[in-house]
């Protein structure tokens, strides 16, 4: 059986092209999701190969060498789907009772 993971998790694993010592991995990164804010780390990582950078989804920050730091912008709903590891499904589940009361009533049956 394996073990639940969440959407952030999911997302990360599907990017981690190299698993390193000490927790440091190698991830892809498409160039759609580089945005203005995000794009001196990137262009720091660029200049200097081997460099590591860090993300935190929670603080909206990117951290790279030296220390230095952007701030990032998301959606605040997709934010809280990937911190929370919440789709669509989850979302809609957690309405579950409400639909099918909607659904009885809509088909002329007593709502459960």
């Amino acid at each position: 059986m394996t073990t639940a993971r969440t959407l952030f998790e999911k997302i990360w694993a599907s990017h981690v092209v190299v698993e390193q010592p000490g927790g440091h991995c190698l991830l892809y990164v498409d160039r759609h999701l580089i945005h203005y804010g995000s794009r001196p780390a990137f262009e720091m990582l660029v200049a200097r190969p081997g460099a590591h950078m860090a993300v935190d989804l929670a603080r909206q920050l990117v951290t790279g060498p030296g220390n230095a730091s952007w701030t990032f912008k998301i959606d605040p709903f997709v934010r809280t789907c990937l911190l929370t590891g919440q789709d669509d499904i989850d979302l809609s589940l957690r309405h579950v009772d409400a639909i099918a009361a909607f659904e009885a009533v809509q088909s002329g049956r007593s709502a459960p």
